[in-house]
Formats: C-alpha cells, structure tokens, sequence
C-alpha cells in the first residue's frame, strides 16, 4: 500500500499534466510480446504528428514493445499504483483519470483496446470527446463480454480486427 501510494503521488505529480495536455489518450493492457501489441504500435506510428499518451492498465510480462510505444507516445504505467487491498487508492487513482481527462481542453479522441479499465471510465467521460474501441477478440468465458455490450451506446466507433470479432460482438448485441 505504501508503495502505490508513493506512485499514485508521483502520478498526481506528473502523468495528470500528461493526459491534460494530450491530443488522443489511449488504454491498452500491456506493452510485452503480442501481435496485438504489435497493432497498437502501428496505430501510434500513423498518428506520429499528434501529442499521444499511452495509459498501460496491467503489468507486462517482458518489455519487448516498450520502447517503440515510448518512441511514439508519452507512457503511463497504472500497475505499480492500483491495488488489490487497498480500494481507496483505486477509487482515486480512477476519479483522478477522469477528471484530467474531462478538464482537457486539447483531448480529442479516447481510444481502448482489450482492457476492462477503459470500459469501467467511458460512461463518466465528457460526451465531447469521441470514444473509440478496437476489438480483437473474445476467448472462451471472456469477462469483457458485458462490458463491449454495456459500452455499445457509449462508443462512437468500435474498429474490430476481423470479421469473426464483428460476429461474435453482433451476436452478444443480440
């Protein structure tokens, strides 16, 4: 506890100015060895031109991809501050995201990509700022599944990686 409160004091320090001044904020799970990863970096590289910030919510295996998204964006690692005992520091560290993103005046595009933190904040974000969600796919008794339901009305673009997402996303609609 006393160390993510360390961190959750660094984060308020410095990575809440980097949300406040970015363009398009993204929320990916991890940066270590995945072909996933590997079209996360892709989409940082297309937009290269814009102020990226890339908010990591888990803890990555390796470190394989870390330098290309650094190279591409700003980095912002959630793991070292949420805390499975201490729910304080969550609530904070999640009320503290949402309000550096809705206080943004340069923000203009949210982007997620498989990771339930990014569906647990879409609903308290500021409705000027487009939501986007690229899917790529659901494995056997996914947890995420309610969240991609729960979320369709809130999403202004859901990007799916190929055709069998699209159907297993329609059909969980249905």
């Amino acid at each position: 506890t006393i160390y993510a409160l360390i961190n959750y004091t660094f984060f308020l320090r410095k990575d809440v100015r980097k949300i406040k001044n970015c363009e398009c904020l993204f929320f990916f799970p991890y940066y270590h060895t995945g072909g996933a990863e590997r079209v996360h970096v892709n989409i940082l590289k297309a937009i290269e031109n814009k102020n990226c910030v890339v908010i990591f919510t888990m803890g990555s295996a390796t470190k394989s991809f870390y330098d290309a998204f650094k190279n591409t964006a700003e980095i912002i690692e959630l793991n070292p501050i949420l805390n499975k005992r201490n729910k304080w520091i969550n609530a904070h560290l999640q009320k503290s995201i949402i309000d550096a993103i809705n206080q943004s005046n340069s923000i203009e595009n949210v982007f997620g990509c498989n990771t339930s933190y990014y569906y647990q904040i879409l609903s308290r974000l500021s409705k000027k700022i487009k939501k986007i969600d690229l899917f790529h796919a659901f494995e056997e008794n996914d947890s995420r599944i309610l969240d991609v339901v729960n979320s369709a009305n809130t999403i202004h673009k859901r990007i799916v990686i190929s055709l069998k997402a699209k159907s297993d996303i329609v059909k969980f609609y249905k």
